[in-house]
């Protein structure tokens, strides 16, 4: 539970590393605020789903942020 009360979810991987869109889309419901994404991912990956992934968290009516490393 982080300090503002909110539940945090781990989506899941491929075999790639990259996010399992199924298993985001399992998980895009009304009852989650929003999805942090890290790209490049901590394995140095660039994230090649990341249009999708953004549809399908805002077709959930949710936002998304992505943390850009360099």
């Amino acid at each position: 539970m982080t300090m503002a009360g909110y539940d945090v979810v781990k989506v899941g991987t491929d075999p790639r590393g990259n996010v399992d869109l199924d298993d985001l889309r399992a998980k895009a419901t009304e009852d989650v605020a929003c999805l942090m994404l890290t790209n490049p991912s901590t394995l140095g990956l660039f994230e090649p789903g990341i249009e999708e992934i953004a549809t399908i968290v805002h077709d959930a009516g949710r936002r998304s942020t992505t943390t850009a490393r360099t």
